[in-house]
């Protein structure tokens, strides 16, 4: 008893076009998957680049080190906090 070539009993001629139908839908399925790792690759490169940028712009200020000599006596000191002076806003124009 001969057993007949791919699904189904379809011959020689069957066989070949399922496997090359099977070999289509591998590449396609490669294609997609390959496709979705880099879009989701330069989604966290942009995100992670933005996430840097909005720290850098709003997060805590960083603490200032002052160097003050050993030898003076303490006095009062002012930080820079306390020596700038804000412009005053304009009104918005309409």
């Amino acid at each position: 008893m001969r057993i007949p070539h791919g699904p189904g009993g379809l011959g020689m001629i069957g066989g070949i076009f399922a496997d090359v139908l099977a070999g289509l839908v591998f590449i396609i399925c490669f294609i997609v998957v390959v496709g979705l790792l880099v879009v989701l690759v330069r989604f966290l490169l942009v995100a992670t680049k933005a996430a840097e940028i909005y720290i850098a712009k709003n997060g805590p200020a960083r603490p200032t080190v002052e160097s003050t000599p050993a030898a003076t006596s303490p006095t009062t000191t002012t930080t820079p906090a306390a020596t700038r002076t804000r412009a005053p806003k304009a009104p918005p124009t309409t």
